[in-house]
């Protein structure tokens, strides 16, 4: 499942993908590559369902309003955790777990919960591609609405899901509980 269409052979990406694709237990896996398609596509599926709103094309060409769910966001503060194995590397005014406490919650909640979505593979470079502060990543969502934001966030990095870099990034995003079109009351979850 996860191979076919899979723009890379590296076969460590590809059973990180698959070993995820088996927790997550997506209907669809799509490797996006970051092309001007894809984009067009995926926006035109997101006015679709009603969560971007086209803006006033004249004034401001290629411009939406995002009207997603105002639970899933990427970042709360009460909700985000650094998990390191000693409580000082948190920092005085982030929070705390330990390492193993936290990767057995998030598997628990991460089981299952993109049943009936699209599991997005989104390929990003965070610097530019080459440099040796780049850090490359792969990211895993459900979320189209994030796959088109890491296109915007990422225009030289989108589609590429190898590349020179200092380090490796592997984030995992998923919508939570949520069935598609949805609401359960249970928030977005990353990990």
């Amino acid at each position: 499942m996860v191979e076919r269409g899979a723009p890379t052979t590296n076969r460590g990406l590809l059973d990180w993908v698959e070993d995820w694709t088996r927790v997550l237990a997506p209907d669809a896996v799509h490797w996006c590559d970051g092309s001007a398609t894809e984009h067009d596509r995926l926006t035109a599926d997101l006015i679709e369902a009603g969560t971007f709103q086209r803006l006033a094309h004249d004034r401001r060409p290629g411009s939406y309003l995002a009207l997603s769910d105002p639970d899933d966001v990427a970042r709360v503060e009460d909700r985000t955790y650094i998990a390191t194995t000693s409580p000082g590397d948190a920092g005085p005014t982030n929070n705390w777990r330990d390492p193993s406490t936290l990767k057995a919650e998030m598997l628990s909640l991460y089981r299952g919960c993109m049943r009936g979505r699209t599991m997005y593979v989104v390929p990003f470079s965070m610097g530019p591609l080459g440099s040796p502060i780049a850090h490359i990543g792969v990211q895993l969502t459900d979320s189209a609405y994030v796959a088109v934001s890491m296109r915007n966030h990422d225009p030289h990095g989108s589609g590429r899901p190898g590349g020179a870099g200092r380090r490796r990034l592997r984030p995992v995003r998923a919508l939570g509980g949520r069935p598609p079109g949805g609401r359960t009351g249970r928030r977005a979850v990353a990990m």
